[in-house]
């Protein structure tokens, strides 16, 4: 006989895991340069084009600088 967990119970789960990975996100975002925090949190968090993140950045940013400086960045981590 197999352990039952109700859908509610389930889902709570889901919900305190999902929190979890959060937290670590959150903390992870801290050790790392402010810049790429910028470019992370435009990109996947607002899910603005290349574009848009460019734009937000400022300078002399184009949409293939920018997603050359992620690219980069996460071939590191």
């Amino acid at each position: 006989e197999g352990v039952e967990i109700d859908s509610t119970g389930l889902l709570r789960e889901r919900l305190r895991r999902a929190e979890e990975i959060k937290q670590q996100v959150d903390l992870w975002m801290l050790t790392i340069p402010q810049r790429m925090q910028r470019i992370i949190r435009y990109k996947i968090f607002e899910e603005l084009s290349w574009s848009e993140v460019a734009i937000r950045m400022g300078r002399k940013a184009t949409a293939d600088s920018v997603k050359k400086e992620y690219q980069r960045f996460m071939d590191g981590k």
